[in-house]
């Protein structure tokens, strides 16, 4: 193909082929996918479906009837796994809140629990969590530059060994991060860096596919789904992917429905085995970007009808 645009359905793809096909990837050697490999990371028995930017603590006020309802609308739409993140609070206390009402309702906790050291997190998490069915992980870092890998690594090797069956949750960045940015030469070895350092038993990333000039998708798509498919596939570990479930920042546009469903299902059709959604409630106030609307959820509580489309993907 040359330079171009490829329609694919409603949804324009801007190709360039030396980013598409480029010097630094091959996916030679990788073919059908391990019998052995362990999917099931949080032990759901089932995908997980999960998201980024939960209930604030100011929707609730830390009411536990008002916070049961608002996490009841989370799980009718099909998500799994609470994240604790956001504008939330992050003591033993909130976190084990939250945990009891999203395992009451059949939901999974990755926690966040706030401690001056790793070793009291550690112990906190071992006091108050490990032991709870509903406790699958703890969240530690989005985003990292290539030169936070010790440290990550250190600590995600800390946690596995006193919690094998549980998850360290690090989301990375998409391929369209500057290597400044990044902190490598090159995207796959940001990649290869984490998984060589940071012992995930998964890997997460981001990429907010639709851009708002020429109504294109991103051309670095398609070449970033497939590049970490093929480096988790070579070590044996599930990866899963945040799609947006709006329109984030100034770059990208609102999805239709049409464009949702093809962003969860493209990614799966990949080999994802997870899905993410950016953002469950909206974290930006109109004062700080007239613009946003990123999230299922208004900030004002509202469901917007991004809520319903996802609740229907996610039942499909």
């Amino acid at each position: 193909l040359g330079k171009g645009l490829l329609i694919i359905g409603d949804i324009k793809v801007e190709v360039i082929p030396d980013i598409v096909v480029g010097p630094e990837f091959s996916d030679d050697g990788i073919g059908t996918e391990p019998d052995d490999t362990n999917y099931d990371v949080f032990g759901l028995g089932k995908m997980p479906i999960s998201y980024w930017w939960t209930i604030p603590d100011y929707a609730h006020n830390f009411d536990d009837a008002t916070t049961r309802s608002l996490y009841a609308d989370m799980a009718a739409s099909g998500i799994n796994v609470v994240l604790h993140n956001g504008e939330v609070t992050y003591s033993i206390e909130e976190n084990t809140r939250i945990m009891n009402i999203a395992g009451d309702l059949g939901m999974k906790f990755i926690g966040n629990v706030w401690a001056p050291t790793n070793e009291d997190r550690l112990a906190y998490i071992q006091e108050h969590f490990a032991s709870s069915p509903t406790y699958v992980g703890e969240y530690v870092a989005d985003e990292p530059g290539a030169s936070k890998y010790d440290e990550l690594g250190q600590f995600t090797r800390d946690y596995l060994a006193q919690f094998p069956d549980k998850e360290i949750y690090i989301n990375l960045y998409p391929i369209y991060a500057r290597p400044t940015t990044l902190g490598t030469s090159t995207y796959a070895e940001y990649i290869d860096q984490y998984i060589a350092k940071v012992p995930t038993r998964s890997v997460s990333y981001d990429y907010y596919a639709l851009n708002l000039q020429a109504q294109s998708l991103g051309s670095t798509y398609y070449t970033n789904l497939d590049m970490v498919r093929s480096k988790t596939l070579a070590v044996r570990k599930p990866f899963w992917m945040i799609t947006q479930a709006g329109k984030v920042g100034k770059t990208t546009r609102m999805p239709t429905e049409k464009e949702e469903r093809w962003n969860v299902w493209s990614m799966l059709a990949a080999g994802s085995k997870g899905v993410s959604y950016f953002c469950y409630w909206d974290p930006w106030s109109s004062e700080d970007d007239p613009d946003a609307d990123v999230a299922m959820i208004h900030r004002d509580g509202e469901k917007t009808d991004r809520y319903y489309w996802i609740k229907q993907l996610n039942s499909d």
